[in-house]
Protein backbone atom coordinates (compact mmCIF):
# COMPACT_ATOMS: atom_id res chain seq x y z
CA UNK A 1 0.00 0.00 0.00
CA UNK A 2 3.11 2.40 0.56
CA UNK A 3 4.17 1.87 -2.53
CA UNK A 4 0.84 2.56 -4.23
CA UNK A 5 0.34 5.84 -1.98
CA UNK A 6 3.74 6.73 -3.58
CA UNK A 7 3.65 5.86 -7.08
CA UNK A 8 0.09 7.81 -6.83
CA UNK A 9 1.70 10.94 -4.98
CA UNK A 10 4.33 11.19 -6.97
CA UNK A 11 5.49 14.49 -8.45
CA UNK A 12 8.43 15.57 -10.35
CA UNK A 13 10.56 18.42 -8.66
CA UNK A 14 11.38 20.97 -10.52
CA UNK A 15 15.30 20.23 -10.73
CA UNK A 16 14.57 16.75 -11.91
CA UNK A 17 14.99 15.27 -15.23
CA UNK A 18 12.23 13.79 -17.63
CA UNK A 19 14.48 10.22 -17.54
CA UNK A 20 14.40 10.39 -13.90
CA UNK A 21 11.06 10.80 -13.06
CA UNK A 22 9.77 7.96 -15.23
CA UNK A 23 12.59 5.74 -13.21
CA UNK A 24 11.12 6.56 -10.25
CA UNK A 25 7.71 5.98 -11.44
CA UNK A 26 8.83 2.35 -13.15
CA UNK A 27 10.65 1.82 -9.67
CA UNK A 28 7.47 2.06 -7.25
CA UNK A 29 5.38 0.26 -10.32
CA UNK A 30 7.82 -2.58 -10.27
CA UNK A 31 8.23 -2.43 -6.46
CA UNK A 32 4.13 -2.67 -6.00
CA UNK A 33 4.31 -5.59 -8.77
CA UNK A 34 6.97 -7.52 -6.65
CA UNK A 35 4.50 -7.25 -3.78
CA UNK A 36 1.70 -8.93 -5.34
CA UNK A 37 -0.27 -5.39 -6.71
CA UNK A 38 -0.92 -3.69 -10.33
CA UNK A 39 -0.59 -0.06 -11.48
CA UNK A 40 -3.22 -1.43 -13.83
CA UNK A 41 -6.66 0.34 -12.54
CA UNK A 42 -8.78 0.47 -15.82
CA UNK A 43 -7.49 -3.12 -17.91
CA UNK A 44 -9.40 -1.26 -21.08
CA UNK A 45 -7.06 1.43 -21.51
CA UNK A 46 -5.36 -0.46 -24.28
CA UNK A 47 -7.50 -1.16 -27.24
CA UNK A 48 -8.53 -4.95 -27.44
CA UNK A 49 -6.69 -4.71 -30.92
CA UNK A 50 -2.65 -3.41 -31.81
CA UNK A 51 -1.90 -1.08 -34.39
CA UNK A 52 -1.67 -3.86 -36.99
CA UNK A 53 -5.71 -5.14 -36.35
CA UNK A 54 -4.22 -7.78 -34.45
CA UNK A 55 -6.13 -8.76 -31.40
CA UNK A 56 -3.95 -8.78 -28.30
CA UNK A 57 -3.49 -12.00 -26.04
CA UNK A 58 -4.59 -10.49 -22.25
CA UNK A 59 -1.03 -10.47 -21.43
CA UNK A 60 -0.39 -7.78 -24.49
CA UNK A 61 -3.85 -5.96 -23.39
CA UNK A 62 -2.46 -5.76 -19.99
CA UNK A 63 1.36 -4.76 -20.68
CA UNK A 64 -0.33 -1.92 -23.04
CA UNK A 65 -2.48 -0.70 -19.99
CA UNK A 66 0.37 -1.04 -17.71
CA UNK A 67 1.92 1.29 -20.06
CA UNK A 68 -0.70 3.75 -20.35
CA UNK A 69 -1.38 4.05 -16.88
CA UNK A 70 2.59 5.01 -16.72
CA UNK A 71 2.68 7.62 -19.03
CA UNK A 72 -0.56 8.61 -17.76
CA UNK A 73 1.22 9.01 -14.07
CA UNK A 74 4.30 10.58 -15.92
CA UNK A 75 2.03 13.13 -16.93
CA UNK A 76 0.23 13.82 -13.73
CA UNK A 77 3.38 14.59 -11.63
CA UNK A 78 5.32 16.23 -14.08
CA UNK A 79 6.12 19.78 -13.35
CA UNK A 80 3.81 22.22 -13.82
CA UNK A 81 6.22 24.93 -14.21
CA UNK A 82 7.95 23.63 -17.13
CA UNK A 83 4.91 21.69 -18.67
CA UNK A 84 1.86 23.70 -17.71
CA UNK A 85 1.92 24.86 -21.48
CA UNK A 86 1.62 20.61 -22.81
CA UNK A 87 -1.17 19.80 -20.23
CA UNK A 88 -2.65 22.73 -21.53
CA UNK A 89 -2.42 21.64 -25.10
CA UNK A 90 -3.51 18.02 -24.38
CA UNK A 91 -6.45 19.28 -22.64
CA UNK A 92 -7.82 21.66 -25.83
CA UNK A 93 -7.03 18.47 -27.91
CA UNK A 94 -8.95 16.32 -25.68
CA UNK A 95 -11.93 18.62 -25.72
CA UNK A 96 -11.62 19.22 -29.45
CA UNK A 97 -12.35 15.44 -29.75
CA UNK A 98 -8.76 14.06 -30.08
CA UNK A 99 -7.12 12.23 -27.45
CA UNK A 100 -3.81 12.70 -27.95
Amino acid sequence: MDAHQRFLSYRQSNSQMVEDNGCQLTLWSDTMEHHGGSIITNPNLADATNSDGRIRTTAERNEASRQETLAMALLRGADQTRYGTLFDYLANQFASGRDK
